[in-house]
């Protein structure tokens, strides 16, 4: 418990340091943070590992795609758009894999 507690706390450090780089959008940054870390609380398959693997991955894509969803849908406040794309991405993603791994391709011709 100890060992989440810090990693917690040094992933929080480390996404408000980097909002002091030059070039970075701090919002939105702290948005993908917050949506990755609704993600990696809410994951229940994966160990820790494997949900802070996604959790990262979700934050980057969080923050790169924010600019995106602002820009396609009534959302035009480019750190809620980060929030809400890291924290819904990869748990999209992850179905469609397993729906794609299930799917047999003699379902698709009996339609």
């Amino acid at each position: 418990m100890a060992t989440e507690a810090t990693g917690a706390a040094v992933a929080s450090a480390t996404a408000l340091m980097a909002t002091m780089l030059p070039g970075v959008d701090g919002g939105t940054l702290i948005g993908a943070f917050s949506g990755a870390a609704v993600f990696v609380l809410s994951a229940k398959d994966g160990g820790r590992v494997n949900r802070l693997t996604y959790g990262f991955i979700s934050c980057v894509l969080g923050y790169l795609g924010a600019e995106e969803v602002a820009r396609l849908t009534p959302i035009t406040n480019p750190a809620i758009g980060a929030f809400l794309l890291s924290a819904i991405l990869v748990t999209g993603t992850l179905t469609a894999i397993e729906r794609i791994k299930a799917l047999q391709l003699s379902d698709l011709w009996r339609r």
